[in-house]
């Protein structure tokens, strides 16, 4: 299974958006095991990106509309823009800053689109801890675990067989 996602993310009280790719196994078309990587698109002084590990459950997926849930165990980097965002994909990878950890439950909605297509819905909250908010990749923005944390909504695309 293959999923493409769209993500609503709060740094600093400025909403932002992250674009991800994740991969995963589907085990008793129930589970899905995977990981996935994403990568801020929209913050003004802040990029930051991250690759996680995600357990899914999701009940009944041959059901036209049907819910699930999921937990994301991750680590990531962020760092102040070297030079100040003219566009969306300008500074895209300079990510390669102090490193965060996070912990992000989910709950899905997903409709089946065809018999290898879902649309996925999501609300989440992503905890993120561990970040050394001294450190001069951050030392314009100051941004903190808090800043890093809060309520994101998810849209997707997913690709597979269940």
């Amino acid at each position: 299974m293959w999923s493409l996602e769209l993500k609503t993310n709060s740094i600093q009280k400025d909403v932002g958006s992250l674009i991800g790719v994740n991969w995963g196994a589907v085990v008793n078309r129930t589970y899905v095991f995977g990981i996935g990587v994403a990568a801020n698109l929209s913050h003004n002084v802040t990029n930051y990106s991250y690759f996680h590990l995600v357990a899914q459950y999701i009940p009944e997926a041959d059901k036209l509309l049907h819910y699930g849930g999921q937990i994301g165990f991750g680590f990531g980097t962020v760092k102040d823009y070297e030079h100040a965002k003219t566009n969306m994909l300008d500074n895209f990878l300079n990510t390669s800053g102090t490193a965060f950890y996070f912990v992000e439950p989910q709950l899905n909605a997903e409709l089946n689109v065809t018999t290898i297509a879902k649309l996925v819905l999501g609300l989440s909250y992503s905890l993120a801890f561990g970040l050394n908010e001294q450190n001069h990749s951050i030392a314009k923005s100051r941004v903190t675990n808090q800043d890093l944390s809060g309520v994101n909504v998810t849209i997707g695309v997913k690709l597979g067989r269940y």
